[in-house]
């Protein structure tokens, strides 16, 4: 266990050390490798190769803890993370009861199996 903060906190200390060198370019940065991400995830569509998706993850993963500590919102940052987390899981949650009613529904008025309704209509 004491390994893996020593890795966390040697990863931490590097992640300064580049932020302290490079400043607010650091900003200008994240914004970059942000839109390669994009492109990355638009090429990965097409595709299906996932290489430039995982080094341009690895790079947002790398520069956004370092504008974070430019801006000093560390301490800001997770509390949010689990915010919207909470947030979309309650999302999902009222979609799958939506759903859950719909297939009732569904089952009520084909009269049982709707999946086999819709396959006996198809032919």
């Amino acid at each position: 266990m004491i390994e893996i903060e020593n890795m966390i906190d040697e990863r931490q200390q590097k992640l300064r050390q580049i932020a302290d060198h490079y400043q607010e370019k650091q900003l200008w940065k994240l914004a970059e490798e942000c839109g390669e991400l994009v492109q990355a995830l638009s090429k990965y569509t097409l595709t299906g190769d996932k290489r430039p998706v995982i080094e341009e993850i690895a790079d947002v993963k790398n520069v956004a803890p370092q504008v974070e500590y430019l801006l000093g919102i560390e301490d800001d940052v997770e509390p949010m993370m689990e915010y919207k987390l909470d947030r979309t899981i309650k999302e999902v949650e009222e979609q799958q009861k939506k759903m859950d009613y719909r297939e009732r529904m569904m089952r009520t008025f084909l009269g049982g199996n709707c999946d086999r309704q819709r396959s006996n209509r198809k032919l």
